[in-house]
Order: structure tokens, then C-alpha cells, then sequence
């Protein structure tokens, strides 16, 4: 099996660790320039038309963050629900699975009519702790703020969860792809992964099963 990381430029990302914000949207689907995604920034944050792509990203980012994940005791359940949402209202065939009461994870699969290699669009729902008094806005409110969407889990890891999801639905919804694609959003990342991505493996084995994985590296931590 072989992983790819995709890794976000530092200058797109602000603040501490401890008070995760993201740009609105951190980047597009396909490429782009600077000057669009800003543009899409600032026309999100105030309410103006934008590309329903980086609104759903956005939303669902927004929304994900207001679910309060953090790991122990991580309680996932509710942030599959709506990813379960989403993807029902898509149409798209899933399986939410727990390992434990409120432990869930959300796996979801498209096959193409062309053979091809299979991808895995890997990420997580649990957040690690975060302590509101260091934080100068509710770590769980989803705010919108100076052009931002601020709250833990903004960049670890639900900005993964959502942008994943809106390239595997796009990828879906146009058929453009071969071979097997699976989603997964899963728990328990932050304690090592084994009522998560560890039990899928262990558990459902045929479910996740790739040649390839990709991950979102949003490096906030480094220097």
C-alpha cells in the first residue's frame, strides 16, 4: 500500500496550535491562483455568491467543528451522522460503523465501470482536548471570523474530512475515475487509531482495503 501527502503552504494558516483557524477556503478544487481562493475567502465569509464547492467545503467545515469530538472521549458518532447526510443525500452507498457506543466511523465507496487501482481518501473526526480558556473564541463554535473558520479541528482534521468528501462526491457525481474509490473518515486518530482506523482494518478489512491512500498534511506545528 502506498501513501501520498498532499502538503498546504504554512503562509495559508495563522495562529497557534492551540487556536486553529482556516482560511475560507484553504484551497479549491483544480488549480487555481492566490487571487481567486482569496476572492472565494472573502466572498464566503460575507455572505456573497460563491462556488457552491467551496460553500459545501465551508458549511461542512463550519458544522463539523460545532460537534464536539475531543479524544478521550472522542464520541465521533454524531460527525459521522453528517457525513452520512451528505452522502446519502448524494446517493452514495455507506457504512456507518462503531467500534464502541458513540465511537463511529463512515466509509464510503464508488466503483468504476473501468478496471483501475483502488484509493482510499483517508482522514479523521476526533480532535485532540482543547481548553476554552485559551482560546479567545468557543474552540467549538465553527466562527467565522476575520475571513476565517475558527475552532479546534479546523485544521486537524476536519478541513480534511470535509475537503475529502467534496472531492470524492465530485469524483462520484462525474463518474471521472477508474477503478475503486473508497472514503473514510474515522475515530480515534489522535489515541493511536485502535477504535478507528485500526478496527476497520482488523474488523472490516474489505471495506478500507487500497492500493493507494491519501492523506491531507496540514502542517501547523512546524516553525
Amino acid at each position: 500500500m502506498s501513501t501520498f501527502i498532499l502538503q498546504m503552504r504554512r503562509k495559508e494558516f495563522t495562529g497557534r496550535f492551540a487556536r486553529e483557524n482556516c482560511p475560507i477556503p484553504p484551497f479549491t478544487l483544480g488549480c487555481v491562483s492566490e487571487p481567486r481562493r482569496a476572492k472565494g475567502l472573502c466572498a464566503w465569509a460575507r455572505g456573497l455568491p460563491v462556488d457552491p464547492k467551496v460553500a459545501f467545503v465551508a458549511d461542512m467545515l463550519s458544522e463539523l467543528i460545532r460537534v464536539d469530538t475531543s479524544n478521550p472521549p472522542g464520541n465521533e458518532t454524531p460527525a459521522a451522522k453528517l457525513i452520512a447526510e451528505a452522502l446519502s443525500g448524494a446517493g452514495v452507498e455507506y457504512k456507518l460503523l462503531e467500534s464502541a457506543p458513540n465511537r463511529g466511523s463512515i466509509v464510503a465507496w464508488a466503483e468504476s465501470n473501468e478496471p483501475g487501482p483502488s484509493l482510499l481518501l483517508l482522514s479523521h473526526l476526533d480532535v485532540v482536548p482543547a481548553n476554552p480558556e485559551e482560546w479567545s473564541v468557543d474552540p467549538f463554535s465553527g466562527l467565522v471570523k476575520d475571513g476565517f473558520i475558527w475552532g479546534r479541528g479546523a485544521l486537524d482534521d476536519k478541513l480534511s474530512v470535509a475537503v475529502m468528501l467534496r472531492v470524492f462526491l465530485d469524483f462520484v457525481e462525474s463518474k471521472r475515475f477508474k477503478g475503486r474509490l473508497i472514503y473514510a473518515a474515522t475515530a480515534d486518530e489522535e489515541m493511536g487509531g485502535r477504535m478507528g482506523a485500526g478496527w476497520l482494518v482488523e474488523n472490516h478489512p474489505d471495506l478500507v482495503k487500497a492500493e493507494y491512500v491519501l492523506l491531507l498534511f496540514c502542517p501547523h506545528w512546524l516553525p
